[in-house]
């Protein structure tokens, strides 16, 4: 049958009204994310000697393996009180089929560092809320590794925040953290190697983590399974 011209046009200004439609809606939700970005700002902290700046006065460190297996990063940043840094990056490969073992490479920067608060538009002024750092070359220094770095929440002593290259914690942490993975991998008791890995601040309460309780920490939290091993061994478990 013949179409209908009356029909025809009903359904041309349907289709224009929903293309109307269609673009109105992505217009809006390409301004809503566009308002979203405008309205966060930064409040830079007026000095270092305030408590949200002296906890971060600390040395920060990172270690994290190569998916490949064939090598791994290391990264150092140490936040002094005067208000200068010093960033180290570290890369080593291990022994494969067609390589040996080859001394770790490093790059180590530093100048100074500033810290803003990270502020919302509507949001209230007074709350607690991400910190960011900002880092300036200093003279006859190596380029930086990175110009920024957020800190996210309140308590990066146990959450730890990303820099350039690995999620940084204090070192000390750090370290038993690694320990702890390394112990957990080859499948023996942290008690039975504590005292192989000195400077480590590790405390071990009781009897090691299951993985049932590490599973459920990881789900819970959405940390990885090491981390929430770590974090397990050092507190005694989810009862604590």
């Amino acid at each position: 049958l013949p179409a209908s011209p009356r029909l025809g046009s009903r359904a041309r200004a349907a289709l224009t009204r929903a293309s109307e439609r269609s673009g109105s809606v992505g217009s809006g939700c390409r301004l809503h994310r566009a308002m979203s970005a405008k309205s966060r700002y930064l409040e830079e902290v007026p000095s270092l000697a305030a408590p949200v700046a002296t906890a971060l006065v600390n040395v920060w460190y990172g270690f994290e393996e190569e998916t490949d297996g064939l090598g791994a990063q290391s990264e150092r940043l140490e936040l002094f009180a005067d208000g200068t840094f010093e960033h180290s990056l570290g890369h080593t490969l291990t022994r494969s089929r067609q390589t040996d073992l080859r001394e770790p490479t490093e790059s180590t920067c530093s100048g100074r560092w500033r810290l803003y608060k990270v502020r919302h538009l509507g949001a209230d002024v007074g709350a607690a809320g991400d910190r960011e750092l900002a880092f300036e070359l200093g003279p006859g220094s190596a380029p930086l590794h990175q110009s920024r770095m957020v800190v996210c929440g309140q308590n990066p002593v146990v959450n730890g925040f990303h820099g350039a290259a690995c999620r940084l914690y204090p070192e000390a942490s750090s370290q038993g953290r690694d320990s702890a993975t390394k112990r957990r991998r080859q499948g023996e008791p942290a008690a039975q190697q504590e005292d192989t890995d000195p400077g480590v601040e590790l405390e071990v309460v009781g009897r090691p983590p299951t993985d049932a309780e590490v599973r459920t920490l990881t789900e819970a939290t959405g940390r990885h399974s090491d981390e929430c091993y770590a974090a397990l061994l050092q507190y005694g478990g989810l009862e604590e």
